[in-house]
């Protein structure tokens, strides 16, 4: 009976392959070592727990369609079935960090200054690896990590102007100032040049578990494949912040994710400058297709050149369209995209000459990221 869930399933280019090992069904993804499957532990018809891993603790109920199995579905998110060779973001192992006496004795040295706000720009006093400091900070749980491309930030202020997309929990696209305990994934977003990327980018750190208990990070980057070539990377600054100002967020239920959150103002700690090749995974980066996500913005700047006003209401956000546009003839493509990236109650109402395109109760961010498109027409 198990053998009807065996094969590779994927969400959001998170990949994994289920089978069936000595009469237990085990979930494995590729890239990561062997010994580090999660055990799916039956819990109900068709119900499994997953022991181990990034949803260590959820359950994952089948879903059927007409032949057989077709995913499962964890919490908000839905796991999808897949071909067996279908193609996957490689997964990624940190550098070894290697301690010695003086080595470890600089590290603390510094991280005793830095606590007590006697540091600025960490490079003038790190003679290691910046992987390396990062590394060694990250194990002791003091701090947590914010990188931008920007590395003139004195003050941060709980202003998300983005969105993140494909956000099915909401926690990704709150007002507040977004960290991690885990620095070698933050590094990512200080390299990355924003301003030249086209499409998304997709990251992240997942942790799983052998038998024994010992835990692995493994890490995925990946850019549009079609701008791997121009390597669209930059300088930045990685920021290390107080820890006791952030609230770690859930992933769902009550597993928390890697990120954290501050709903107020406040300075960091000190600041490391970044290049690209501090980055210890920049050989890595892999490419995914961006099409739909590229067709989306085409049709946003489409829908935004047409509009003639909008409306910021409390429970919703409205834009007016002539009902003669050429974007009205695109409105069904356009908010089927927006279902897929950006997960919300979206609608069309005919007036007369006029179109509104409603968006009902958005997020904190995607409402942010509206006002400012539309500033001009609001009224």
């Amino acid at each position: 009976m198990l053998d009807q869930y065996t094969g590779r399933y994927d969400v959001f280019g998170f990949t994994v392959d289920i089978s069936v090992v000595d009469g237990e069904l085990l979930a494995a993804v590729p890239g990561v070592p062997t010994g580090y499957e999660v055990l799916m532990t039956p819990v109900g018809e068709h119900a499994f727990r997953m022991e181990s891993g990034p949803f260590r603790g959820a359950v994952m109920g089948a879903v059927f369609g007409d032949d057989g199995v077709s995913g499962f579905q964890a919490g908000p998110f839905l796991i999808n079935r897949t071909a067996d060779d279908a193609p996957y973001t490689p997964r990624l192992l940190a550098p070894p960090l290697q301690l010695d006496a003086a080595k470890e004795a600089a590290f603390a040295a510094l991280l005793a200054d830095i606590l007590a706000g006697k540091v600025d720009w960490i490079d003038e006093r790190l003679a290691y690896p910046k992987h390396e400091f990062i590394q060694y900070v990250m194990a002791q749980e003091v701090v947590l990590f914010h990188s931008s491309n920007r590395d003139d930030i004195d003050v941060f202020e709980p202003v998300r102007k983005s969105v993140e997309l494909r956000d099915e929990t909401g926690r990704g696209n709150q007002q507040g100032i977004y960290a991690t305990h885990d620095g070698l994934w933050s590094m990512f977003f200080g390299v990355v040049d924003r301003g030249r990327l086209q499409g998304s980018i997709r990251n992240g750190v997942s942790h799983f578990h052998n038998r024994a208990g010992d835990e692995l990070a493994v890490y995925n980057f990946s850019i549009n494949q079609h701008q791997l070539a121009d390597h669209p990377y930059c300088n930045g600054a990685l920021y290390f912040l107080p820890r006791d100002r952030f609230t770690r967020m859930m992933m769902f239920a009550d597993i928390p994710s890697n990120e954290w959150v501050c709903r107020e103002q406040l300075r960091p700690l000190a600041r490391l400058h970044l290049k690209p090749s501090d980055f210890p995974f920049l050989e890595q980066i892999a490419g995914h297709d961006d099409g739909p996500l590229l067709r989306l913005n085409e049709l946003t700047g489409l829908v935004r050149e047409a509009a003639t006003s909008a409306h910021n209401e409390e429970d919703r956000f409205v834009v007016i369209l002539p009902a003669d546009a050429e974007a009205v003839e695109h409105l069904d493509e356009y908010l089927a995209l927006l279902a897929e990236f950006m997960p919300g109650r979206y609608s069309l109402e005919p007036h007369g000459a006029e179109i509104h395109w409603i968006v009902q109760n958005p997020s904190p961010a995607q409402a942010q990221t509206l006002k400012d498109l539309y500033a001009p027409l609001l009224k």
